[in-house]
């Protein structure tokens, strides 16, 4: 196979990932352990709110009671430069352009949990708590990959929400949403966990691993907010929805709370996320069209599109063009799985990459071992 036929493979799988991306629309929404209901097997026991109101076998008034202290409303103000008419503005002054959102408080000296696309840009930020209390906020510190950013306002004894433990949530499991859709503040929506682990790669460089799926109603300005369990702890961070096409109501994702906090607390301490690094980047994957087309020996893969000079990958031996089927014994399919298996390990560690690559006259295999550095800040994988 020539070096151009190996390229238009390439080419060819880098096209057919946009075409699998039609499905659906994904909307960005701008702006201890759970429990079953009392009387359901495995209950655990009510907090004292829940109890006072009755408890979740006839009502969620106890949950709402609890947590909406410690849910804020997040308005924000972009100044947007205005347009030109052959050079002279047609306004004179910039143009607010306003968003909302919702977050929640963690710690009582005004630290506060949302989403980093609901502050993203804002020049200026305000925080509401539910007693009417209204502060400016200041951006401590944002992640755009994983959608998590840090709040601060200078306040002090602010209610706080409990955070749970999103490893022991089970699909089925009590979800109530509370937050901020469309400006109708502490709004209370249920429903139940649908599914765990959704992955889903939402563009701009942003992706998320193991979504909570539910079915509590979420629209704009619900981003940010908290989905609690049954007991009123904080089980994820209200993120997106997915809508459009044939789906008759939009399907609710959250960021479980375990990743978050962990986020969270990296952004604290270091200002920012540090990920493992291996100094490459990554095209189109292998699809069923590309190996009856090119008649590949192998039915899944990664290519390699480009690498950095001097990177750990470079000097592992990867190169461009090479197609990546497995990283530490574990197939990978899509850039997605790729990239969160490099995430997904400590800086410094060793990265078994098996590789199939084109040398005339077949496909060989080759293992390569990639030791991951920290990656720069505005990096690459």
């Amino acid at each position: 196979m020539s070096t151009s036929m190996r390229n238009a493979i390439i080419a060819a799988a880098a096209v057919l990932v946009a075409f699998a991306a039609g499905a659906g629309t994904f909307w960005l929404l701008a702006g201890g352990s759970p429990s079953a209901p009392a009387g359901l097997p495995g209950a655990g026991p009510l907090s004292r709110a829940e109890a006072a109101e009755g408890g979740v076998g006839t009502s969620f008034a106890g949950v709402a009671k609890a947590v909406s202290p410690a849910v804020v409303n997040i308005d924000t103000i972009v100044y947007e430069q205005p347009s030109t008419f052959f050079g002279i503005p047609l306004f004179e002054d910039p143009i607010p352009r306003t968003g909302l959102g919702s977050g929640f408080i963690v710690r009582k000296d005004g630290v506060i949990l949302t989403n980093e696309h609901v502050v993203a840009g804002a020049d200026k930020i305000t925080v509401t708590l539910a007693d009417g209390r209204s502060f400016e906020a200041r951006v401590r510190a944002a992640d755009h990959i994983s959608d998590i950013a840090v709040l601060q306002v200078d306040a002090n004894n602010l209610p706080t929400a409990t955070l749970g433990d999103s490893d022991k949530i089970r699909q089925g499991d009590w979800a109530i949403a509370i937050g901020n859709p469309f400006g109708f503040e502490q709004t209370v929506t249920v429903g139940v966990v649908s599914a765990l682990g959704r992955p889903i790669s939402a563009g701009e460089g942003r992706r998320y691993e193991n979504l909570i799926q539910t079915d509590a109603y979420i629209n704009s300005g619900n981003s940010g907010g908290p989905l609690l369990s049954a007991a009123g702890q904080v089980i994820g961070v209200n993120t997106m929805i997915f809508a459009g096409g044939r789906v008759p109501a939009p399907i609710g994702f959250a960021i479980p709370i375990n990743h978050a906090k962990a986020i969270m607390d990296e952004l604290l301490e270091h200002g920012r996320v540090i990920r493992s690094f291996v100094g490459a980047e990554f095209g189109g994957h292998v699809t069923a069209r590309v190996v009856r087309r090119y008649g590949l020996p192998f039915d899944h893969g990664v290519a390699v599109s480009r690498i950095v000079v001097g990177g750990p990958a470079a000097r592992a031996g990867l190169m461009a063009g090479d197609i990546i089927t497995e990283i530490g014994g574990e197939r990978v399919a899509t850039r997605e799985e790729v990239g969160a298996a490099i995430q997904a390990a400590p800086v410094g560690s060793t990265l078994k990459f098996t590789v199939r690559r084109w040398e005339e006259p077949r496909w060989e295999e080759h293992t390569l071992r990639v030791v991951t550095e920290a990656q720069p800040a505005g990096g690459t994988t």
